[in-house]
């Protein structure tokens, strides 16, 4: 966007596709998540507003962000993605959750905050069904 990134959805689902696939330097996708960090931390609405979709992409740009730039994600931007996935929890969809969960694994989540909130969403969605066959 000509003003800067925002934090919104979109914004993230931008910085992802950067991370994930461009032909960027280092430098330049540091430049990008060091910008929609700030916007998001700037804004302290931004985290609450962001779709589901949104937050598995806002976590998974985080993982990103550390693996291809060496940038440690906030712990603060960190905090409120987490809080907020996890309050989400029970409306996710199985892909979002298991997204979810291997985000906040890589980026170093403990074990019983990080994952404990999801394990009945996950249990729920990703079970199959025996076969009645």
């Amino acid at each position: 966007t000509p003003s800067g990134p925002r934090g919104s959805s979109r914004d993230w689902r931008r910085t992802l596709a950067l991370l994930a696939s461009s032909g960027c330097t280092a430098a330049e996708l540091q430049a990008v998540w060091l910008g929609i960090e700030a916007s998001t931390l700037e804004d302290m609405v931004a985290v609450k507003v962001l779709s589901a979709n949104g937050i598995v992409v806002a976590l998974r740009s985080a993982v990103l962000a550390a693996e291809y730039t060496g940038v440690v994600p906030a712990e603060e931007l960190l905090q409120r993605l987490s809080k907020r996935a996890l309050a989400q929890a029970r409306w996710l969809d199985g892909w979002a959750i298991s997204h979810i969960a291997l985000a906040l694994a890589s980026l170093g989540g403990r074990p019983r905050p990080s994952y404990d909130p999801l394990r009945g969403a996950l249990l729920e969605r990703c079970m199959l069904s025996p076969d009645t066959d």
